[in-house]
């Protein structure tokens, strides 16, 4: 499998592959991550109050209420805010070299978005699992949504920029093999989501399904030259699994739906995380199979 538009985009950055230097615009990353979440929680506990703010910080931890969703989700930002210190400061990048083309970049999110929100909107059809229940009131849902909408946009791209637009950029630049540049970011992705307060079944499964995730989100970047398609994937998928229909115990703040599923109740959940890999996959198949067509 031949990757043109990615050669054509890493070429720029073939006069740096010291891994030392990279180490550092991790590291960079890292610490710039935990002075914005920091700093986002302190705000909280402020503006709470010294007697509000420590259940605020609690509300955050499970993001059960819809403004609790959207800090938790905010605090991701800091990813993004790292990384383009790191491309700046470190590696002398553009932080536009971290999107690709603007106009590809665009065209190719609007493709992948609609691709995946049709086949997500497919999947409801299939007769599988518990009932959905009510969660959030559509009056207030709706309220929400506008910056709801902008608070995945902005979180699904902080990822995004990070895994695909830099680590991934920055790897194949130095090592050749997609084993490095393509698996490895997101083997780092899926263990991002580790939870070692679950069943260790549930917990290798998540892993194994945002491992998944990430790979076909490096194969989209790698194929178009740019981080669009793989944000726009990414995007409906958060959308979904934040927006619409949650689990009833985790990150449900914003859902208009929940699944009567705790993340604790493994033989529940392993079937719809197997479901979910494969969905995955078919959905990275459609988006490729759309671009291709595309081009």
């Amino acid at each position: 499998m031949t990757y043109e538009a990615h050669n054509a985009l890493i070429d720029e950055h073939r006069d740096d592959t010291r891994l030392w230097v990279l180490i550092l615009g991790i590291v960079l990353t890292v610490v710039v991550t935990i002075i914005w979440t920091v700093a986002v929680m302190l705000t909280v506990y402020f503006v709470a109050g010294r007697e509000a703010g420590p259940e605020w910080l609690d509300r955050l931890l499970y993001a059960q209420t819809p403004t609790s969703t959207l800090l938790l989700l905010s605090t991701i930002w800091g990813i993004a805010l790292g990384t383009f210190a790191a491309a700046r400061f470190v590696h002398g990048r553009s932080i536009a070299s971290l999107f690709g083309p603007l106009r590809r970049l665009r065209q190719h999110f609007l493709v992948a978005a609609l691709v995946a929100f049709g086949i997500f909107a497919l999947t409801f059809l299939i007769p599988y699992g518990p009932t959905p229940l009510p969660n959030t009131g559509f009056g207030l849902w709706i309220n929400f949504l506008p910056i709801s909408l902008l608070v995945v946009f902005a979180q699904t791209g902080a990822e995004e920029v990070f895994f695909r637009g830099y680590l991934q950029h920055q790897l194949a630049a130095r090592f050749n093999s997609p084993i490095v540049w393509m698996v490895l970011p997101s083997m780092i992705f899926g263990a991002m989501h580790c939870d070692p307060n679950l069943d260790p079944v549930t917990m290798v499964l998540i892993i194994a399904a945002t491992t998944v995730f990430g790979i076909c989100a490096a194969d989209l970047t790698a194929m178009t030259g740019s981080i669009g398609a793989a944000w726009g994937f990414h995007f409906a998928n958060n959308v979904l699994a934040i927006l619409v229909m949650s689990l009833d115990d985790r990150l449900s703040g914003l859902a208009l739906y929940v699944l009567p599923i705790s993340i604790q109740d493994t033989a529940d959940l392993a079937p719809l995380l197997l479901l979910d890999i494969g969905i995955t996959v078919c959905v990275w198949f459609a988006i490729r199979t759309a671009l291709r067509r595309l081009s």
